[in-house]
């Protein structure tokens, strides 16, 4: 048996009761603080979670529809200079046929 066995755990049934009375009163007062600590640290990592997850999403449905309606108005304005050549190529057209 070694030494920290030897101080630690007693030797005879009195020891034995004694130690589990202690282990009893005092180990709720001690360890359950400690669990409910742990439990409340963990809700809060988890809050914490998912409000970034949702700020991440509503930051990336933002860009997206921010770039959507870049596009949308690049595509506008190169459609519009498109029909403009168009119509500058009918006229020149027109006039090609007609001289």
């Amino acid at each position: 048996m070694s030494l920290l066995s030897a101080l630690v755990l007693p030797k005879t049934r009195t020891g034995n009761l004694l130690l589990g009375a202690a282990t009893a009163v005092i180990g709720p007062v001690i360890v359950r603080p400690i669990l409910v600590g742990i439990v409340r640290a963990g809700y809060e990592v988890k809050e914490f979670a998912t409000s970034t997850w949702q700020t991440a999403k509503a930051e990336a449905l933002s860009i997206r529809s921010e770039a959507a309606q870049q596009q949308a108005a690049s595509l506008e304005a190169e459609v519009s200079q498109l029909r403009t050549e168009l119509a500058s190529l009918r006229t020149s057209t027109r006039k090609t046929a007609t001289a």
